[in-house]
């Protein structure tokens, strides 16, 4: 997997040390890379890369933008209910999501 030298050890440092920092005051790991991206601007970058990885590169070449259009709604579709999510106990972010709102709603 290719690294980027974009960020300086000390920016990554800084972003670990946040989400460790907001975790817990979050319901998740990934709730709390999300409070904090804004900061580093890592939330953006990393999803690129993935749909990059994980669809353009992979799947290609299109035949044109319609086809890519498609095949992205598709990959959206299948990322936020379909894919296992390891920080999540390795379950989809709907079901995740729809579990934590279920025991929210047990605690009042």
């Amino acid at each position: 997997m290719k690294t980027t030298k974009r960020y300086t050890p000390e920016t990554r440092e800084r972003a670990v040390r946040l989400v460790l920092e907001a975790e817990a005051t979050h319901a998740s790991q990934w709730s709390a890379i999300c409070s904090i991206a804004e900061k580093v601007n890592a939330l953006a970058e990393t999803m690129i890369g993935l749909y990059k990885t994980e669809l353009v590169h992979l799947h290609g070449p299109w035949s044109g933008p319609e086809e890519l259009e498609l095949a992205t709604l598709e990959w959206v579709w299948w990322f936020n209910n379909y894919r296992l999510f390891g920080p999540l106990g390795h379950v989809p972010p709907v079901e995740y999501e729809a579990d934590y709102h279920t025991r929210q709603a047990a605690l009042t």
